[in-house]
C-alpha cells in the first residue's frame, strides 16, 4: 500500500497537488456525513421502537433534553424532515466527490501519458533501437491507464471508504462496544489472512497482464505491417495463433484478478451475517429486551447498509493497488530513465551554424550486445558546400556512419565537431541544421502537404516552401494530377502512392525545412531512372549552397559528387573523386554487359 502511495504522489505534478487536497477535503467531508446518517438512523429507529423513552445518541447523550416538551410525534417528523434535507445533501456531495475524484486522477493520467510520449520522442536514437516499440505503447497507453484504474483512484478511494468506516465504527463502538469489539476480533484477522493469501496472487496477475499486453501488441502490430508478404505466403494462421495465445492468457490475468476481488467481499459479508444471526440467538437464549435488541440490529443493519460496503471497498482497492502496482513499476522506472537521460531544451532551437568545416576524428561505434565495432577509426573532414557520395557493400557501415553524423548514434570512442564543437554539446541545434532522406520512408495517414511540412501546424506551415518543396522534389505534375491536390490522403504508411512517390514526398520534406546539410541514405533508391536522374539534377543546383551526403548503391548516383568515401567493414579505406576511386577499386567500375 505504502508503495503505491509513493508511486501515486510522483505522478502529481506540483500545480496538481491543490486539487488532490480538494479531493481529499471532499472525502473526508463525505465521511462524517456517512457517520452523521447512521447517527440520525439510530436515532429515527430509538423514536419509532420507544417512542416515550430517553433518545441516547452516541457521542451526544439524551436527544430529548434538547427538546424539552416536544411530543414523539413532532419529534420524529422533524428528526423525519432533516434527514430527508440532510440526505439529498448528502447525494449531492458523494456526486460531487465521484465527479472530482475521477476528473482529477484521468486528468494526471493523460499528463503522465503526454510527459511519457515526450520522453520517448526525446530518447537518444539508440534507445528506439533496443526497445520494441510495443512497450513503449503499452506503457505510455495501456499502462497508464491500469495506473488511474487501479492505482490513482484507488489511492483515493480507499482514503475516503477507510474514514467512512472509521466514522461508522466509532459510532458503533459508542453505541454497543461488545458487538462492535466481538466483529472486530472476528473480521480483522479474517481480512488480514485473506488478504496475505490473495495480494501475492493478485500481483502476478497484474505482472503477467502487462507482459501479454505487450505481446499482444507487438503481435497486431507486426501481423498487420507486413500483411503484404503474410498474405502472399499464406502465415495468417501463424500470426493468428501467436496474438490468439496472448490474448488469452491476458484473459486468464483478468479473470482471475476479477474473481480474486471477489473473495474478500465474499468472505466478510458472510462473516458479519453470521455475527448478527448469532446475536439474535445469543439475545434470545438469554431472554434480554427484544426492543433493545431491535435497535442495536437495526444499527448493525444501516452498518451492514455503510460499513460493510465500506470496508469491502477498502479491501477491495488494497486488492486493486495491489494488482495495478505491475503497470505503475513500468510508468516509474520509465520516467526515472527520462529525467535522467532526457534533457527538455526550452523554446525554439535555432540551428547551429557550419561555416567552418565538419570532422570526424578517430570514430568508433558498437551497437549494444554487438562483439565487433559497426564503426572503426573513421577519419573525415568536409567543408560547407560539399557533395560527398558513400558506397561500399552492404553491412560496411554506411547507414552507422551518416547516423553518427546526423548525431542519432553516439560514438563510443572519438567525435563529430562542427567548427571545432562537438555536436553533442548542443545536439538539437544541429539536427535542425540537417535534411535526411532515407531508403524506408515513415509517411504519416496524412495530406500530402502535412507529410511535406511533418509536425508543423497548418497556421504555421509556409506554402512557399511547401511549393519550392515539391518543385525540387519533382512532384509537380503528380500533384497536379490529383483532385485534392496537397491536400490528398496518402494512407497509412503511404500505401495509396507509389514507392518512387514515397520517396520523392521524403525528398520534399527534408528540402521543406531548407537545411543547410542533406544526407540521402538511398534516398533515390525506389525511383526510376529518369526520375532518379531529374532529382540529381535538381540537387545538382544545390551544390555550393547546401552540404549533400549521398549514401548509394547505384553508382550514377555519386559520379557528379565532389568525393567519394568507400566504406569496408566499418572503416573509411579510400576517398577522392569518382574517376580516380574507380581506377583503385573494381567494384566502383559500371559492370560490362
Amino acid at each position: 500500500m505504502l508503495l503505491a502511495i509513493r508511486h501515486s504522489l510522483r505522478m502529481i505534478r506540483e500545480d496538481q497537488r491543490r486539487r488532490w487536497m480538494i479531493v481529499l477535503a471532499i472525502a473526508v467531508l463525505a465521511s462524517f456525513m456517512e457517520a452523521a446518517a447512521a447517527v440520525m438512523i439510530f436515532v429515527l429507529l430509538g423514536l419509532v421502537n420507544n417512542p416515550g423513552d430517553s433518545i441516547d445518541v452516541p457521542l451526544i447523550g439524551d436527544l430529548r433534553d434538547s427538546f424539552p416538551g416536544t411530543s414523539s410525534d413532532t419529534l420524529i417528523v422533524g428528526i423525519a424532515a432533516t434527514m430527508a434535507v440532510f440526505f439529498l445533501l448528502r447525494g449531492g456531495v458523494l456526486i460531487l466527490q465521484a465527479f472530482i475524484q475521477n476528473r482529477t486522477a484521468q486528468g494526471t493520467g493523460a499528463i503522465v501519458s503526454r510527459k511519457l510520449f515526450a520522453g520517448y520522442l526525446a530518447m537518444p536514437y539508440a534507445f528506439h533501437l533496443s526497445r520494441n516499440s510495443a512497450e513503449s505503447i503499452r506503457n505510455a497507453y495501456q499502462s497508464v491507464s491500469e495506473l488511474v484504474a487501479y492505482v490513482l483512484i484507488p489511492v483515493v478511494l480507499m482514503v475516503s471508504e477507510s474514514l467512512v468506516v472509521l466514522a461508522m465504527l466509532v459510532v458503533l463502538a459508542v453505541a454497543a462496544p461488545v458487538p462492535t469489539a466481538v466483529a472486530l476480533a472476528v473480521l480483522a484477522p479474517l481480512v488480514f489472512v485473506v488478504l496475505r493469501v490473495v495480494q501475492p496472487r493478485l500481483r502476478r496477475s497484474g505482472e503477467s497482464a502487462q507482459s501479454e499486453y505487450e505481446i499482444g501488441l507487438r503481435s497486431i502490430q507486426q501481423g498487420l505491417r507486413g500483411v503484404r508478404e503474410i498474405k502472399v505466403l499464406g502465415r495468417e494462421g501463424y500470426f493468428e495463433e501467436q496474438f490468439g495465445r496472448s490474448r488469452t492468457q491476458l484473459a486468464h490475468a483478468q479473470y482471475i484478478r476479477t474473481a480474486l476481488t471477489e473473495v474478500p467481499r465474499i468472505s466478510i459479508e458472510t462473516s458479519l451475517l453470521l455475527l448478527i444471526v448469532s446475536y439474535l440467538g445469543i439475545t434470545a437464549a438469554t431472554s434480554s429486551s427484544v426492543e433493545d435488541s431491535l435497535t442495536v440490529l437495526g444499527l448493525f443493519g444501516y452498518a451492514a447498509f455503510r460499513v460493510l460496503p465500506g470496508m469491502n471497498r477498502v479491501v477491495t482497492q488494497l486488492n486493486n493497488m495491489k494488482y495495478g502496482l505491475a503497470a505503475a513499476d513500468f510508468v516509474v522506472a520509465d520516467l526515472d530513465m527520462i529525467k535522467r537521460q532526457v534533457e527538455a531544451t526550452a523554446g525554439a532551437v535555432e540551428p547551429l551554424p557550419f561555416r567552418g568545416e565538419l570532422q570526424l576524428e578517430d570514430v568508433h561505434f558498437r551497437y549494444s550486445g554487438a562483439e565487433v565495432d559497426a564503426l572503426a577509426g573513421v577519419e573525415l573532414t568536409v567543408r560547407p558546400g560539399e557533395s560527398i557520395g558513400i558506397v561500399g557493400p552492404t553491412g560496411s557501415g554506411k547507414t552507422t556512419l551518416v547516423d553518427v553524423i546526423l548525431g542519432l548514434l553516439a560514438p563510443s570512442e572519438g567525435s563529430v565537431r562542427v567548427d571545432g564543437v562537438d555536436i553533442h554539446a548542443d545536439l538539437f541545434a544541429w539536427q535542425r541544421t540537417t535534411g535526411v532522406v532515407p531508403q524506408m520512408v515513415f509517411l504519416l495517414d496524412d495530406t500530402l502537404r502535412h507529410n511535406i511540412a511533418l509536425g508543423i501546424r497548418d497556421d504555421e506551415i509556409d506554402e512557399e516552401l511547401v511549393d519550392a518543396a515539391v518543385r525540387l522534389a519533382q512532384l509537380e505534375d503528380f500533384v497536379r494530377e490529383l483532385p485534392d491536390g496537397l491536400d490528398a490522403m496518402v494512407g497509412e504508411s503511404g500505401v495509396r502512392i507509389s514507392g518512387g512517390q514515397r520517396q520523392r514526398v521524403a525528398i520534399a520534406r527534408a528540402l521543406y525545412h531548407q537545411p543547410s546539410v542533406l544526407f540521402f541514405d538511398e534516398g533515390t533508391s525506389a525511383l526510376d531512372q529518369a526520375t532518379e536522374a531529374e532529382v540529381i539534377a535538381a540537387l545538382e543546383r544545390l551544390r555550393g549552397e547546401r552540404t549533400i551526403f549521398t549514401v548509394a548503391h547505384r553508382l550514377s548516383t555519386v559520379r557528379t559528387c565532389d568525393r567519394v568515401v568507400l566504406v569496408r567493414d566499418g572503416q573509411i579505406v579510400d576517398s577522392g573523386p569518382y574517376e580516380s576511386l574507380a581506377e583503385r577499386h573494381a567494384e566502383l567500375r559500371p559492370a560490362v554487359p
